[in-house]
């Protein structure tokens, strides 16, 4: 039989576990705010009694966040605050009301409106620290009939890789731009640049080659601009590559 085990359900026995710690930790802020409520003679006891309300408040907020993140919200709010109410009343009992709620305060005191007021900012204290930085859901339109529905999550790692590679090819193709243009002025360069060598060269107009002086392909020098060829590269079209009007 599973009755001789304290709790059957794992989840039950962590729940409950974390539960009693936090308590535990409770008790320990509220003692640690007690012995500084008792030592302290720079703060006025009132500015002191706040500052410890809303500490405490916010330290058992993000606790509760921490230890009970697979929860509900209101669950966690719900311990945040017992547990602030929790540590006011330790932190009371402790100093005789001096700082947090004194439950053991005489009846013609009561009621303790301060202690109240502290527990009220202890509260609201705790209560922004557990909603704070809260992650919102996603409100999903249900599935028509014949529509799959896909969870929001799993769309934005194909977005974001759909936009990298938009990044990606953008970058390259303007890479690739930019080179062509770096190459074309780069040949301009080299075909304008001017020899001072004190003689005169020659380029022939059809591939672009030096003309030799004696070239072993043969000069063939047009009749009309005088421009000069190499003679296999006159025979391909018979004619000068300079435009100019051929008789």
């Amino acid at each position: 039989m599973s009755g001789s085990q304290p709790y059957s359900s794992p989840r039950l026995f962590l729940l409950l576990f974390r539960l009693e710690l936090l308590a535990l930790l409770a008790c320990f802020i509220a003692a640690g705010f007690a012995v500084g409520g008792v030592i302290n003679d720079t703060i006025l006891a009132w500015v002191y009694a706040i500052a410890a309300a809303a500490g405490a408040g916010i330290i058992l907020g993000f606790l509760s966040r921490l230890f009970f993140r697979l929860f509900s919200f209101p669950f966690r709010l719900t311990a945040a605050i017992t547990a602030t109410l929790l540590s006011l009343l330790v932190m009371g009992w402790l100093t005789q009301g001096l700082v947090g709620a004194d439950p053991a305060l005489p009846a013609e005191r009561r009621p303790d409106w301060a202690g109240l007021g502290l527990m009220a900012i202890g509260v609201a204290a705790s209560t922004l620290a557990v909603a704070a930085w809260r992650k919102r859901a996603i409100d999903v339109a249900p599935a028509t009939s014949g529509e799959i529905l896909q969870e929001p999550a799993s769309s934005a790692p194909k977005e974001k890789k759909i936009k990298s590679m938009a990044q990606g090819t953008a970058a390259a193709s303007s890479r690739n731009r930019f080179g062509g243009v770096l190459r074309f002025f780069q040949r301009a360069r080299r075909d304008a640049e001017i020899h001072l060598t004190g003689a005169e060269k020659y380029k022939c107009p059809y591939c672009l080659q030096p003309i030799e002086a004696r070239d072993p392909r043969g000069v063939v020098v047009c009749p009309i601009c005088h421009t000069r060829h190499h003679k296999d590269c006159w025979d391909v079209t018979g004619m000068c590559q300079v435009p100019h009007f051929h008789a």
